[in-house]
């Protein structure tokens, strides 16, 4: 998506993902960095959004936690008390420095092609300190034909007024969201989203490629194995030293 459009869809961001429970997810990457005993003492969040998942992580007290994102109208929402910079995932303004690095809500899946996906990857081992972290997740096929497919809603919030259409095309292995939204009674500004959904054999292979182990890859929101009804996978990766 291209980075001025983010400026309409920040408008009603925090109205799309009410239903998502910041807390519960959270508490569940807290899990995992004590499950795998990660020295969590510097920390960046990629593609952060509004911000809501950075007020319920719970880190170590004196720790470095940055967050990131593509979109300065996005972020720019985001708690006053986080450093924030506005960076694409593919394209991070660091150096070699982070602990763990983690993005979540299939902020993978926005990623165009295999290329940008690649690179997105190689940026992360180029940030992360040798031996650190990643947690990203995906979801799946499954999840975009069960729940997704032909999903429409029509929204007022405050001033704001949006619809949106959900369409899951197979053949691209695409999912297409597309909005129209309209503040204090403007026209409607249409803009659309894509997210991909990438084989799990090729974002393995990528990584494998790239010096990174598979440390643990779960049925999202549990330690339970992947399976044919997994609807989002939780990935822990580690760089090699």
């Amino acid at each position: 998506m291209p980075v001025d459009s983010y400026k309409v869809i920040s408008l009603i961001y925090n109205d799309l993902v009410r239903h998502v429970n910041y807390k519960e997810w959270g508490n569940y990457l807290t899990k995992l960095i004590k499950l795998h005993s990660i020295n969590a003492e510097n920390v960046l969040e990629i593609a952060a959004g509004t911000g809501n998942l950075s007020k319920m992580l719970q880190l170590p007290e004196n720790k470095l936690f940055v967050i990131t994102d593509l979109s300065y109208n996005m972020i720019n929402q985001a708690p006053a008390n986080i450093p924030k910079i506005c960076a694409d995932m593919t394209k991070l303004s660091f150096k070699s420095s982070f602990d763990l690095i983690f993005s979540t809500f299939d902020s993978v899946n926005h990623l165009p092609n295999e290329d940008e996906l690649k690179q997105h990857f190689r940026e992360v081992h180029r940030v992360l300190k040798p031996g650190g972290y990643y947690f990203f997740d995906v979801v799946t096929e499954k999840n975009s034909e069960m729940y997704l497919k032909g999903f429409s809603r029509n929204r007022r919030k405050g001033i704001v007024v949006y619809s949106q259409e959900s369409e899951y095309n197979k053949e691209l292995s695409t999912h297409f969201n597309r909005f129209k939204i309209a503040e204090n009674d403007q026209e409607f500004e249409i803009q659309e989203q894509k997210e991909f959904i990438f084989p799990e054999e090729l974002i393995e292979n990528i990584l494998h490629g790239q010096s990174f182990t598979i440390y643990g890859k779960y049925d999202a929101f549990s330690l339970n194995p992947v399976d044919n009804l997994t609807l989002r996978i939780q990935y822990v990766i580690r760089r090699g030293k």
